[in-house]
């Protein structure tokens, strides 16, 4: 039995996992937390990203807080890993050694594939599915979007895509406070849509499509509370392709206020963000012409709690 505590950087959310990995009942989840720190809001230097010493403060204060959170439970290892925002961060340095400093853990930037082949990892411990043969998934976040093939048990292909939902926001959205319209919607779906025929052109047809990540979480929240306002115990069973349309128009008319009203179930550090991520599923979803998603919580930081040596692969994607 092996307890570990993962503090996963994202570039929308930090976030804690601690479980034990066992042979015999797989691994167990104990704990989890997380916490807002948006990075990709900081300063542009072209392609990259300049990090603030305010923000270094913020996330290494964050990252502090999880990992006092991590040790009431006694993890006999805590990895500290990061994914988008710091792979396109210049001052990746000045943020690793203030982590140190505060912390004693190093940093570890996990290049697109390890990402996403942790992610891969991590459904596979999802009892829902870990016995499938065959699909395709993908895991939404702030930065990029990952996504993945297995077939026959095998991971065939993973990829990781600059749509991520704060980064497409920052690239297409003119005022991420307003309403958005048709033209906009339809960029970003489009965009998704071209981003990926580009990158994976070559993937078996899906025969179905697991997905991860903060937006398809409330996303099934609000699904869940209408229900429960209809009257209706139906037991889950996906998401429809015409619910996440039906819910990307309504978010899109409202502006940022407007959904706060609506939609109180959603946080109000995502709304803002909440409609770009619902469109840039719609894109995945027409380019693998999948009209139906299945939910799992299981991704990266299980892929790599359950695998911690992903983590010493391809040391030369680390930055």
């Amino acid at each position: 039995m092996s307890r570990c505590a993962i503090l996963d950087i994202g570039s929308n959310t930090s976030k804690l996992l601690v479980g034990e990995s066992t042979p015999e009942r797989g691994l167990i989840e104990l704990y989890q937390s997380s916490y807002s720190c948006r990075i990709l809001n900081e300063k542009r230097d072209g392609n990259q990203l300049h990090i603030s010493n305010d923000k270094i403060t913020q996330l290494v204060r964050t990252v502090k807080k999880l990992c006092l959170e991590a040790e009431k439970f006694h993890p006999l290892s805590t990895y500290v890993i990061g994914t988008e925002a710091l792979r396109i961060t210049k001052n990746i340095s000045q943020v690793k050694q203030a982590i140190l400093e505060e912390t004693g853990l190093s940093l570890l930037v996990l290049s697109g594939i390890q990402e996403a082949e942790g992610i891969a990892r991590g459904i596979t411990t999802d009892p829902k599915y870990h016995k499938l043969d065959d699909f395709h998934a993908f895991d939404l976040g702030g930065g990029s979007l990952e996504i993945i093939e297995v077939n026959r048990r095998n991971i065939t292909l993973t990829a990781s895509l600059p749509l991520g939902s704060v980064a497409l926001m920052q690239q297409l959205i003119p005022n991420r406070l307003n309403s958005i319209d048709k033209k906009l919607r339809s960029q970003v779906i489009n965009s998704t849509r071209k981003m990926m025929a580009k990158a994976v052109p070559k993937l078996d047809k899906c025969k179905l499509l697991i997905a991860s990540g903060g937006t398809i979480v409330h996303l099934k929240k609000a699904q869940e509370v209408e229900l429960s306002k209809q009257g209706n115990s139906k037991e889950y069973d996906g998401l429809n392709r015409l619910y996440i349309e039906d819910m990307a128009n309504v978010m899109c008319d409202l502006d940022v206020k407007g959904r706060t009203k609506f939609f109180p179930s959603i946080p109000e550090d995502r709304l803002d963000i909440f409609p770009v991520g619902l469109l840039t599923i719609l894109g995945v979803m027409d380019y693998l012409e999948a009209d139906k998603i299945f939910h799992t919580y299981n991704n990266l930081r299980y892929g790599i709690m359950a695998w911690p040596e992903l983590l010493k692969k391809d040391t030369e994607g680390f930055i």
